[in-house]
């Protein structure tokens, strides 16, 4: 097909193409009339003023809801709050999660603590230290107790301080009365001493009156309860103590099994017999620098110092010997009876005269200068309260014949 064809087609059409194009057109619906340019426009313009009108009425509400009282807000800690008209809050610092203290401009203290020191001191032995506290339990504060392994050591201290700055010595406990060279120190350093004999400490060494009681030295009974004793064959050695029977420690004994009942040795009335009885014995046959513990091999029983536990204990073994102390437990009783130390029975007047090896007298000290509260009153009305067997103390009241 070429160009003078199309051409002739467009310019002289065949009738019968004319006339199938005109049943054609003749079909199709005739075409809507146009919308006039006016209602067009009056329809834009109904929209926007419907629009503006609910734009309007909206503001108006959310004025109105603002001229009321607000509704708190709840404001996160990270956002930052307005600044209006209103008048100023303090500050509100949100918590935080740290440990860290916030840092405050303080100007430091340089200047050490200083611990106000004891104003006075009372003075005494370890093995009387816890009795001397049950004495003080009802005294103020600002008090100090200084405890000694001697009396020697404790009369020296508080006949003279170590130091300046030491609490004034008010009051010394002791085993024996101040010698004639220690009053004259007190009085050289201003020392007014005041004497008082408190009472004693006495133990006993009980035994059934089933098989009697046999004479002791404080010696024997070292070499019967010390866990080392001297070496026969080498003097100044010691060795694990072999005694099992009370002929081993002396011929002129008895073949009996060596056995003791006491109180438990870190007990006060235990520490009182190894100091009272068993030092002597021991400084008597060696020169050690320590004496030895007692022996563990079961020839010591450990037993309540009650009536009821140590006599049964001993009339099951009547041979057995009970460590006991002077108090009501042996003298009321009708079963036991006291075994001789250096052939002296414990009695009232051998244990104040001094003749009875197994007790020792208690002196008390006080500093009549020192200025200090008034200790002598609470000493002297609170001793007869403190008897106490486990101290093995007998007070002054009693120590009479």
């Amino acid at each position: 097909m070429n160009d003078d064809f199309l051409h002739r087609i467009r310019t002289e059409p065949p009738p019968d193409f004319l006339a199938r194009l005109k049943a054609r057109l003749d079909l199709q619906p005739p075409p809507a009339p146009a919308a006039p340019v006016g209602s067009t426009l009056k329809k834009v313009l109904l929209g926007l003023l419907l629009s503006g009108c609910v734009f309007a009425v909206t503001l108006m509400l959310l004025n109105r809801t603002q001229t009321q009282a607000p509704a708190p807000v709840t404001v996160s800690s990270k956002q930052t709050p307005e600044i209006g008209n209103q008048p100023p809050k303090p500050a509100v610092v949100p918590r935080t999660t740290e440990s860290k203290p916030p840092k405050v401009n303080r100007i430091a203290d340089a200047r050490p603590t200083a611990l106000a020191r004891p104003a006075y001191s009372y003075m005494t032995i370890k093995s009387l230290e816890p009795y001397l506290q049950q004495l003080m339990s009802r005294g103020e504060g600002g008090r100090a107790i200084v405890a000694s392994e001697s009396s020697t050591a404790t009369l020296t201290r508080f006949c003279g301080p170590e130091k300046i700055d030491d609490p004034t010595p008010l009051y010394a406990l002791v085993t024996r009365r101040m010698t004639s060279s220690e009053l004259k120190t007190c009085t050289r350093n201003w020392v007014k001493v005041k004497e008082m004999l408190i009472g004693h400490q006495a133990i006993v060494l009980a035994r059934s009156k089933l098989y009697g009681s046999f004479n002791l030295t404080p010696a024997e009974v070292f070499l019967a309860l010390a866990a080392e004793v001297p070496d026969p064959t080498q003097p100044g050695k010691l060795i694990p103590n072999p005694n099992k029977m009370w002929s081993d420690v002396s011929s002129s004994l008895e073949r009996e099994p060596i056995e003791f009942y006491g109180p438990e040795i870190s007990s006060p009335a235990a520490v009182a017999f190894r100091e009272i009885v068993l030092e002597p014995g021991c400084r008597a046959l060696t020169t050690a620098a320590k004496c030895p513990e007692l022996r563990k091999d079961g020839v010591y029983t450990e037993a309540q110092p009650i009536s009821t536990d140590m006599l049964l204990k001993l009339q099951l073994k009547p041979n057995a010997i009970g460590i006991l102390a002077y108090g009501s437990l042996f003298r009321d009783s009708n079963d036991l009876t006291a075994t001789p130390i250096q052939g002296v029975v414990p009695t009232m007047e051998t244990i104040i005269d001094g003749s009875y090896a197994g007790a020792r007298p208690l002196y008390s000290y006080f500093n009549e200068d020192a200025g200090g509260p008034p200790a002598w009153h609470m000493f002297s009305s609170y001793l007869s309260s403190m008897l106490s067997e486990r101290f093995a103390i007998i007070p002054s009241e009693r120590s009479q014949p």
